[in-house]
């Protein structure tokens, strides 16, 4: 066989190739994308559950979260630090949860997300500490988070 008859076999076969390369990466390219998923929603459980588990297992934080959600005039000075910096970890984690969810990086539930911020700040002491931390977020997370509190109010 002559080598012009073999060029038009080799051009199959090295486009075939190619095809099957792009393929590939194509799967590759998902299953990495996947990963990224599970590893993102494996990091945010774990933060949500070392919170929970905080205040579970702390009988003078749960206290002092009980007290806080009644109003910030039931704590000391001291008290409302600690009360707005532990509501700060609970709000960072649902910011990055919200990003996550924004940016499909995670299957999060977007409602899921929602109830929780709802039930988080709906307290008066919580929304003391909003109106007063929100600056400490971006501005995306806090127009959704007062969206949502102005949706509940009404």
């Amino acid at each position: 066989m002559s080598l012009e008859k073999l060029n038009p076999w080799m051009a199959l076969v090295t486009n075939l190739g190619v095809l099957l390369g792009v393929i590939v990466l194509l799967v590759e390219l998902t299953q990495n994308t996947q990963a990224l998923r599970n590893q993102t929603e494996y990091a945010n459980v774990s933060q949500w559950i070392s919170l929970s588990q905080s205040t579970a297992m702390s009988p003078d934080l749960a206290d002092l979260t009980i007290r806080g959600n009644a109003g910030l005039e039931n704590l000391s000075e001291p008290e409302v630090v600690r009360y707005f910096s532990y509501l700060t970890a609970y709000v960072l984690v649902a910011e990055v949860s919200y990003d996550s969810i924004l940016n499909g990086t995670t299957g999060y539930d977007a409602e899921a997300n929602e109830r929780f911020m709802l039930y988080l700040l709906n307290p008066p002491g919580a929304r003391a500490y909003w109106e007063v931390s929100k600056v400490r977020f971006s501005e995306r997370f806090v127009t959704y988070v007062d969206q949502l509190l102005a949706g509940r109010d009404s």
